[in-house]
């Protein structure tokens, strides 16, 4: 007896060995694949096979934005530039094309063929989907905000709730400056420290193809408004210029920048999405804004049954994604009792600014189709 129990715990210890070495091969590979994937290599206008610029190619900065003149002419109102976009290494399409938003490559860094990969898609591609504009489309509003302080994936989400916020309000998608970002700015000299979100998103093609969506680089958001005196302080009204007259802050600390943008830009108090859902009015009838508040208020009274039970109510029977709107905001509240609906005080700002400060909740740490909510579902 004592010798089976033996042999099977010889056994057991033989595969715990085995599952070890196993793990620290897996390990050992994955730190190899970050560190090719972080390195620079020497900057080259070479492309490759597919005609894609090498990812790795380090970018002159000096080309990342087309200078403005900040200074107008007198007795001549100040017209502004279309946006610009910092210079990309990612492939441009051509005019009438569109990158496939659905689409996932990984040919181009020696995983399977794209045939394959689509199989792991889940997103439906929806091409109409570019041709969206916000009813509260205007290009001199805009958008600033602080990258989230936790890792790339909660950076990245963080992210892509602001960019669908921006695109949903028809305002201006200002980027942070080039900057650390958390557990991505390790390893030796030779590795790259700072980065940006056009480092990882094709953010050029993004905005070419997509009618009612501009970005632009936080350099010339501030020689667009900030030098020209359109920037004032949200409870004085005085004008703000940038700390310095300063608008190139990339790779340099953001301290005194984030304490100019939460001055000069309206952080939207309670868009909390652990707390509530961001409303988005169908257009900028006042009376768009009064019927969200009204439904959810009816929601709130009991008029359409208990609180929804995410758990629960809507397992195997979620809602109509064209059903009644009221149905809809039912399934999404997921165990929250707020509304955030982006109201006419909102709409005025020319900057809404959103922070990350734990202090306040203010964090946006959520998936954005699970907190940006369209009155108009066709839109």
């Amino acid at each position: 007896m004592n010798s089976r129990r033996s042999q099977k715990i010889s056994n057991s210890s033989a595969a715990l060995v085995i599952i070890f070495f196993l793990l620290i091969l897996v390990g050992l590979s994955n730190i190899f694949i970050f560190h090719n994937f972080l390195v620079v290599e020497a900057p080259s206008s070479k492309s490759n096979s597919n005609g894609r610029l090498d990812f790795n190619q380090q970018i002159d900065a000096s080309k990342q934005y087309k200078p403005i003149d900040a200074s107008p002419l007198p007795d001549q109102e100040v017209k502004q530039p279309p946006p610009v976009l910092v210079t990309s290494t990612h492939k441009v399409m051509a005019e009438g094309e569109h990158h496939a938003i659905a689409g996932l490559s990984c040919k181009d860094h020696g995983g399977p063929d794209d045939e394959i990969a689509s199989e792991m898609v889940f997103w439906s591609d929806i091409p109409s989907d570019s041709d969206y504009k916000s009813p509260f489309y205007d290009p001199e509003k805009y958008i600033t905000f602080e990258p989230d302080g936790g890792g790339w994936n909660n950076i990245r989400m963080a992210y892509e709730t602001i960019l669908v916020m921006a695109h949903a309000m028809g305002r201006t998608l200002v980027l942070p400056p080039d900057n650390r970002m958390y557990l991505l700015g390790k390893g030796g000299e030779d590795h790259k420290k700072e980065f940006s979100f056009n480092d990882f998103f094709h953010l050029d093609s993004i905005a070419m193809e997509h009618k009612g969506f501009n970005i632009i680089t936080m350099e010339e958001f501030l020689k667009r408004k900030g030098l020209t005196d359109q920037l004032k302080d949200t409870e004085t009204g005085q004008v703000m210029r940038p700390p310095g007259d300063k608008t190139n802050w990339n790779g340099e600390d953001s301290g005194l920048l984030r304490d100019y943008l939460r001055s000069v830009g309206k952080y939207p108090e309670g868009w909390n999405p652990s707390d509530c859902i961001a409303a988005i009015p169908s257009s900028k009838d006042p009376k768009a804004v009064d019927e969200l508040q009204s439904m959810f208020d009816d929601i709130i009274a009991g008029k359409y049954g208990g609180m929804p039970e995410p758990t629960v109510d809507f397992v195997d029977a979620p809602a109509a994604v064209d059903g009644e709107t009221v149905h809809r905001f039912r399934e999404m509240m997921a165990g929250r009792n707020k509304i955030c609906i982006y109201d006419k005080a909102l709409q005025e700002q020319q900057l809404l600014h959103f922070k990350v400060d734990h202090s306040e909740k203010a964090r946006m740490l959520t998936h954005f189709y699970a907190f940006v909510f369209f009155q108009d579902w066709v839109s």
